[in-house]
């Protein structure tokens, strides 16, 4: 089984808006983790030992 990655960048006006935007993207599962810098803060969910996401 080939696994892809996808890695997106992105720029808002506010800190706010980048992270109500990872917030969301992570609570639908969109995306696994989701940082937000300047400084940076990273929302993500956790891997269980057997490698699902919660």
């Amino acid at each position: 089984m080939v696994e892809e990655f996808v890695q997106v960048s992105t720029t808002v006006e506010r800190r706010e808006d980048g992270a109500r935007i990872a917030g969301a993207l992570v609570e639908e599962r969109l995306a696994a983790c989701v940082q937000v810098v300047g400084p940076i803060s990273s929302t993500y969910r956790w891997v269980s030992g057997n490698g699902s996401w919660y």
